[in-house]
């Protein structure tokens, strides 16, 4: 494996804003289209948490997921319920994505490394060479987490899984 910290630029329509992306995954394994589409779908999904849009939010889970930190599996909830959690993921509603990119980490891996960075394993995964596990919860060293943290961070950690020919959140 081989870390690698990449500078992307990421437009928006009003805005151009230069982001720091640490990608832990092995050239290998990755194309650069797949390694390109996987951060673009993981930068929509965390937008959509950030702007609580949660019809992108919605669309962006796989039909069957898993509970990262338990063995369980269950099916995508109603839209309904899923929307109404996602109001919990910002705890500070004057936040912006601006602001989120400028005050945390995105950290994509694959999930086998998450020891070697988070200091602890995944529990109870069954590997996918499919996937990639996202960490977008951690501050910047410049940011003050004790008196800003403004994250749910559950929202904030979550596999994704090429499936059916597209990037989907797989597990939460």
């Amino acid at each position: 494996m081989r870390n690698l910290t990449e500078i992307y630029t990421y437009n928006n329509f009003f805005m151009k804003k230069t982001l720091y992306i640490i990608i832990l995954i092995s050239y290998s394994s990755y194309s650069q289209n797949d390694r390109t589409e996987a951060e673009a779908f993981t930068m929509n999904y965390l937008r959509a948490i950030v702007e609580n849009n949660c019809d992108v939010y919605y669309s962006s889970l796989s039909k069957k997921l898993f509970a990262l930190n338990k063995k369980e599996t269950f099916n995508k909830p109603s839209k309904e319920y899923a929307c109404n959690g996602l109001q919990r993921a910002i705890k500070n509603k004057t936040k912006t994505f601006e602001n989120f990119l400028n005050d945390y980490k995105i950290i994509i891996i694959l999930p086998e490394e998450l020891e070697s960075v988070y200091g602890q394993p995944l529990k109870n995964y069954v590997q996918n060479k499919n996937d990639l596990l996202v960490l977008a919860f951690m501050p910047k060293p410049e940011f003050n987490f004790d008196e800003d943290n403004y994250l749910f961070d559950d929202y904030f950690r979550f596999l994704i899984r090429f499936e059916n020919n597209k990037w989907v959140v797989k597990g939460i």
